[in-house]
């Protein structure tokens, strides 16, 4: 996997694999994590809109407050 990817996987694990963090996803928010993942392991890319949709998501789940 290149290495941004390798971020992006990352990044979505970040929001997946940690309790709190899920837990402030919405139902849409996780299945395009899950969608987004399954996408880069098939096809080794994702697009620019889904990269801009991800770092939205990894903002506000990482955000403190």
């Amino acid at each position: 996997m290149d290495d941004w990817l390798s971020e992006y996987k990352e990044m979505i694990d970040d929001c997946l694999k940690t309790k709190s963090r899920e837990d402030r996803l919405t139902e849409w928010e996780a299945e395009f994590l899950d969608s987004v993942e399954t996408q880069m392991v098939s096809r080794n890319t994702i697009s620019q809109k889904q990269i801009d949709v991800l770092e939205r998501i990894w903002e506000k789940v990482t955000s403190r407050g």
